[in-house]
């Protein structure tokens, strides 16, 4: 399955909200530490702990770094991970960004 057809898939089942760019919360102040397979972040202003794995702390990562839309991040995603079922990230990524922005972490802005 071509990535081409995943991104058409997602985006005709609405899973990529077209015009809106993601980027973290310009407010928190994180502190990272890696245990093997986990990531712990600490929002210093907040004082809320946080226990992700490698998927999300990489999401979280490449929007510390600036703007990107959903499909941004999945193609970032599949590069990173290499030979992944390219269909099943779409929706992996659609659910981290509604988790990062409930947290107050993540913040979207529209294009």
């Amino acid at each position: 399955m071509s990535i081409a057809f995943v991104f058409a898939s997602s985006e005709a089942s609405g899973l990529m909200s077209g015009g809106k760019l993601y980027f973290q919360n310009p407010l928190v102040g994180l502190h990272w530490r890696s245990f093997e397979e986990e990531f712990v972040v600490f929002d210093q202003l907040s004082g809320i702990t946080y226990r992700f794995d490698v998927l999300k702390a990489f999401v979280l990562d490449v929007l510390a770094h600036g703007l990107h839309s959903e499909a941004s991040l999945v193609l970032q995603v599949v590069e990173h991970l290499g030979s992944v079922d390219a269909a099943v990230i779409p929706p992996l990524v659609h659910n981290i960004l509604e988790e990062l922005q409930g947290a107050g972490l993540v913040e979207v802005a529209e294009a």
